[in-house]
């Protein structure tokens, strides 16, 4: 059901804010 093209590009954007894991946590809870 998911998309290849979707599916890379979370993982591309995983792989850029994996640096900033504490960022993505607090975007996840601000959102």
């Amino acid at each position: 059901m998911a998309n290849p093209m979707l599916m890379r590009a979370l993982d591309e954007v995983r792989r850029f804010l994996m640096p900033s894991r504490g960022i993505i946590m607090w975007s996840g809870t601000a959102a």
